[in-house]
């Protein structure tokens, strides 16, 4: 018993420890999307269509929806 106390006790300190530092310094991104890019690009054609963008900020902006930026 005691020499699984021995190991387990240090295995959650580490785990402790690790936790409570958001795991050694890892970056972590989250991005919620709430339409989709079909919908996007819908949007933007018709932005373009009444004149509200150009046709080089339309196909900018079109590259950016669908690589996901």
């Amino acid at each position: 018993m005691q020499k699984i106390l021995a190991v387990l006790i240090p295995a959650l300190v580490l785990t402790s420890m690790l936790t409570a530092c958001g795991g050694g310094g890892a970056k972590s991104r989250q991005e919620v999307r709430t339409t989709t890019v079909g919908r996007e690009l819908m949007d933007l054609e018709q932005a373009k269509n009444q004149g509200a963008i150009t046709q080089d900020e339309y196909e900018k902006l079109k590259k950016k929806i669908i690589k996901g930026n």
